[in-house]
């Protein structure tokens, strides 16, 4: 995995459909450590997309994460954390930022890493519930609902 400083590089050196694109692999990447990603056919698209068996089913409140999926999760965590306070007011990056929080925190079970409410992750999360976009009020209203209790 890259290093915190090369992701600095690569984040900061990027447009804003470069960063979307990023945060959203970010997001992905936490899918794909443990497996649950997988190719699914688009009618909309001439090629497949990629759908998580946690992240993108109805049914994921009643899996529990595994311990394989702590893997890799703290280097993903401080890539998120870097990235947050760093985000533009553009709602692209700001979505895609939201996305990729929600499937990390999907695939952690660690409930030490929730406590959201001093953190750049909570910080963002507040603001975003009371932003004027309103695609992205609705991306974080799909943050688990054991997030909002630590942040309360």
């Amino acid at each position: 995995m890259l290093s915190m400083y090369q992701h600095r590089n690569i984040y900061e050196g990027a447009s804003e459909p470069q960063r979307t694109q990023f945060l959203q692999t970010l997001g992905k990447l936490s899918c794909a450590v443990v497996g649950t990603l997988a190719r699914k056919p688009s009618g909309l698209i001439m090629r497949d997309a990629l759908f998580c068996q946690r992240c993108d089913s109805d049914q994921h409140e009643m899996d529990h994460p595994s311990e394989k999926e702590m893997t890799g999760y703290e280097d993903l965590w401080n890539i998120l954390n870097f990235i947050l306070p760093r985000l533009s007011r553009a709602p692209g990056p700001r979505i895609a930022a939201m996305v990729a929080l929600r499937r990390i925190l999907m695939h952690f079970p660690n409930p030490n890493h929730m406590h959201l409410s001093s953190s750049a992750s909570g910080e963002f999360c507040l603001h975003s519930i009371r932003s004027s976009i309103r695609e992205l009020r609705v991306a974080t209203g799909y943050i688990p609902g054991a997030v909002y209790m630590e942040m309360i």
